[in-house]
Order: structure tokens, then C-alpha cells, then sequence
């Protein structure tokens, strides 16, 4: 076959590239256009250029020509890649391989780990402590994000001082950037606000110090010095008070989509400072909580960018790097998690090198979203997919 009868074809560095069979997703990192196609050829092809030993490109037949000639003018009208002449009379060319293609998940695993065990106070970066175990229904909700589910603490437990000092002196040799305190008032019944104070003021002054509280304590907890985060749900609309509403975040529990229209109708009238919604699930809603949750793929790949893919090849970026602490001083990844250990540093080490734990369940090991070209595009999985009440929120597998 003569040489000008066959061409290489590229990848541009910077597109990214994933192959399930004969799914081809080639997405430009630049731009977010992407083309997605099923063609057992193209995944030969595809799969030839990110191969060890391509020198980035593989060779296209003239039938290669013809028979992908839509798909390939595809490809070099978003400059995801391109092809070029193949003159025999010269040096086989050299390309660039696709660079989130290069590593394997073992290779960035290992690497992550390897540092996470010499630099392990710097992977810390938000904790949630739970002083008291006596919480509302609305508290409840907030930490469980589910209605059914037991709390994994008794009513009746209370952070001591003592393990309170202990914690905060532990947490100050890492690098925090966030606490949340939740169950503070009902702390304070058996202790003080003045040794809460006196307690937390060992913390460093650039730490953000915030506060979960049931939307029924609003009216008097504006003195304590620390950012507030009210908690509410449908039930509550009707009870805020109109003052002091713009210089407070509050946090919106839904169950359906009329609740959540509620809300935005109560918006339209009311100015709220900071507003965040959450679903919550209960025995019924599970089907309503995905349909108001899910995301389409059209929005996944506009959303997405190079430190998301990169990050979600290999760790879950909604939970890695948060901790809960119970009212008995036990620490855990998530609050539902059984799986307690009695310090931060202890709980630190387990967690990182486990990769079945929730800061490591990533969609390329979780069914379907494994046989999935979307998979480092998705946003994490969520709670809801972790407890397998919804196998995926997304609508393309």
C-alpha cells in the first residue's frame, strides 16, 4: 500500500480519552465539546494511541479513511486530535500521549498513599463534632440526610470537656480549614457557654468555626460568635421571622418536589442571606428524590474540567478529607459509618489506604457507572448511591 493512501492519526494532549468495549468518549478539556460514539473500530484505533508502545498515533488504512471519515473530520473540527500524511522517507513522528491517560489507578492509588502517609495532617480539611447526642428532627436529618436511618450515638451522650480539650488539641497540629459544632445548646445544658468559649479558643484564628442549629433556636443563639447554619423544612416557613434573615445561612430540608417548590415560592417574597438545600430520604420518596437529583449527560460535560476528571479517578471529592466525631468521642468518614475509630489520627490512617472506605468509592469500581464512558465526569457518588437506595443519578446507563 502506498503511503499516501494511509495517514496517523492523534490525540491532542490534552483531550481526554476513555474506552469501554467499543464506547469511545473523546472529550477536549479546553472547550468541553466531546465526541461519544459506538464503533469497534474507533475503539481499536483509540485504545492503539494510548497503547505503551504507539508514540501517540496509529496508522489509518485508506478503509480506515472511508469507513470513519464522518467521525474523524469529527475529531479535527473540535481539535480533539487530527491526522497527518505518512511519508515513508522520514522519521515515524512522535506524539504526546493524552496526559490523563498515562497513569493507571494503581499508579496514582500508590502515589496518593505514598504521600498521604509522609504529609497525613495535611489531608484533613473540614470536621463535623457532634457534642450532643439529644438532637432535633431537623439536626437529625441534616448530619443523616435520611429519615430512617438510627443515629449511631445515644440521646443521652454528651462530649465531655476533658475529650472535648483532647480533640481540639489534636486537631491543631493539622490543616484545617473547617469545624462544624452541631448539638452546641443542648451541650451547653449540662456545661457552659463561657468553657465552650474558653475551649475553642485554643483553635487557630484563620479556622472557620460554624454552627448547625435547628431553625427554632434562631431567635437566640445570635450571641455565641460563631457563623450560624439553621436547619429547616417545610414546616418552618411559616414561623421565621422576617429580621436579621440576610445575615444568616440557612439550610433547606426537602422530601419532594412540592416541598421544594414551597421553597421557592417563599423565596420569591422573603430575601434569604445564604441558602443551601438538601434532600432527605425516607421509605417512600426514593424515585422523587432522583428525579429532582439527577443530572443529564449534557450537563455532567459541561460542568466538568481537568482537576475534577483527575480528582475523581481516584478519590470521592464529597467526602475525602472530612471526619465526624460523636458525642462519645468515637470518629468516623461519614455519620451513618459503624466503622469507628478513637482518634482523628488513627481514623486518618485507616481511611486513606482503604479504598473501600467512602473518601475512595469511585465510580469506575461502582455498578453501573463502571461500564460507563462518563464515569470521571460524573460529579461523586452521593450518599444515596453509596447505600445502593439509587444505583446511579444520572440518566445515560
Amino acid at each position: 500500500m502506498k503511503g499516501n493512501n494511509q495517514k496517523y492519526l492523534y490525540i491532542e494532549p490534552y483531550s481526554y480519552i476513555k474506552i469501554i468495549g467499543k464506547t469511545v468518549f473523546l472529550f477536549n478539556t479546553l472547550d468541553n465539546s466531546y465526541i461519544y460514539k459506538e464503533n469497534q473500530r474507533l475503539s481499536e484505533i483509540v485504545s492503539e494511541i494510548i497503547g505503551e508502545d504507539s508514540a501517540g498515533m496509529a496508522v489509518l488504512s485508506k478503509m480506515d479513511l472511508l469507513s470513519l471519515r464522518e467521525i474523524i473530520s469529527e475529531i479535527r473540527d473540535t481539535f480533539i486530535g487530527d491526522i497527518i500524511k505518512i511519508n515513508h522517507g522520514q522519521n515515524k513522528p512522535f506524539f504526546f500521549q493524552p496526559q490523563f491517560n498515562t497513569c493507571s489507578y494503581d499508579t496514582i492509588r500508590n502515589h496518593l498513599e505514598l504521600n498521604a502517609n509522609k504529609n497525613m495532617l495535611e489531608n484533613l480539611f473540614s470536621i463535623h463534632i457532634i457534642l450532643s447526642g439529644n438532637l432535633t428532627q431537623n439536626e437529625s436529618e441534616y448530619i443523616l440526610g435520611h429519615d430512617r436511618i438510627t443515629n449511631n450515638w445515644h440521646t443521652s451522650d454528651k462530649l465531655q470537656p476533658n475529650d472535648l480539650v483532647e480533640l481540639i488539641d489534636e486537631l491543631k497540629a493539622f490543616s484545617l480549614s473547617r469545624i462544624t459544632f452541631i448539638g452546641l445548646d443542648e451541650w451547653k445544658k449540662s456545661f457552659s457557654d463561657q468553657l465552650f468559649q474558653k475551649i475553642i479558643s485554643k483553635l487557630p484564628n484563620y479556622l472557620k468555626i460554624d454552627y448547625v442549629s435547628d431553625i427554632s433556636k434562631f431567635q437566640n443563639l445570635n450571641s455565641s460568635g460563631l457563623n450560624h447554619i439553621y436547619v429547616l423544612s417545610q414546616k418552618d416557613l411559616t414561623k421565621i421571622r422576617l429580621n436579621n434573615l440576610f445575615d444568616n445561612c440557612f439550610v433547606y430540608l426537602f422530601k419532594t418536589a412540592n416541598e421544594l417548590e414551597r421553597l421557592y415560592n417563599h423565596v420569591k417574597v422573603h430575601n434569604f442571606g445564604s441558602l443551601k438545600i438538601k434532600p432527605v430520604a425516607s421509605s417512600n420518596n426514593i424515585e422523587e428524590i432522583k428525579g429532582i437529583i439527577s443530572v443529564s449527560k449534557e450537563r455532567i460535560v459541561k460542568k466538568a474540567d481537568i482537576e475534577n476528571i483527575i480528582q475523581n479517578k481516584v478519590i470521592n471529592t464529597k467526602y475525602f478529607g472530612k471526619l465526624w466525631v460523636f458525642p462519645d468521642g468515637k470518629v468516623s468518614s461519614t455519620p451513618s459509618s459503624h466503622r469507628k475509630y478513637d482518634t482523628v489520627i488513627s481514623a486518618l490512617k485507616q481511611i486513606i489506604v482503604d479504598r473501600t472506605s467512602v473518601w475512595n468509592r469511585i465510580r469506575a469500581f461502582h455498578e453501573p457507572c463502571a461500564l460507563c464512558v462518563f464515569q470521571d465526569l460524573c460529579p461523586p457518588l452521593t450518599q444515596f448511591e453509596l447505600t445502593g437506595e439509587i444505583k446511579c443519578i444520572c440518566g445515560i446507563m
